[in-house]
């Protein structure tokens, strides 16, 4: 590993508007994922959050399929896409954070549609009269959101 040092003989003069976008840039947090409790509205009693985190993870007979886990965790995939907003995260946080959040929900819509392990059983195919294992109303799909709170908010 290498490094290199930098040594500044004289502290750069920073615009005090850039100072504050970066002071909020500091201060917010993105999330993805499903951020109300809006019930599922198909086979599944619950909310479309509770049903993201039982397909995610694997509960009883439901295998997992970790598609939030895998998208979001593509940081090979994601942070080269990501850091074309680098100059925008300075000029406008706000709508740099949300662009990017628009890119992961995308993201993870994606993947939903493309999942196809492990396959639905037979009876979940006959019921769904489809083998997607993610998708079945869309009603889960179409929930996934971004949004843009300041650190330390729960919601």
């Amino acid at each position: 590993m290498s490094s290199v040092k930098v040594r500044l003989k004289s502290a750069p003069k920073v615009n005090k508007a850039v100072l504050n976008r970066i002071k909020k840039l500091v201060e917010s947090k993105l999330k993805v994922g499903f951020m109300d409790d809006k019930e599922h509205g198909g086979r599944f009693p619950g909310s479309n959050a509770a049903l993201a985190f039982i397909q995610d993870t694997g509960v009883g007979h439901i295998p997992s399929r970790p598609f939030m886990t895998t998208t979001l965790g593509q940081k090979a995939f994601v942070k080269p896409r990501l850091s074309r907003f680098a100059p925008l995260l300075l000029k406008n946080p706000t709508v740099a954070m949300d662009r990017i959040g628009g890119l992961l929900v995308e993201d993870v819509k994606t993947t939903m549609d493309a999942w196809s392990t492990p396959r639905n059983t037979d009876e979940t195919i006959r019921k769904k009269k489809a083998d997607n294992p993610l998708i079945e109303t869309g009603s889960l799909r179409d929930s996934v959101e971004h949004k843009i709170t300041k650190k330390g908010e729960d919601q």
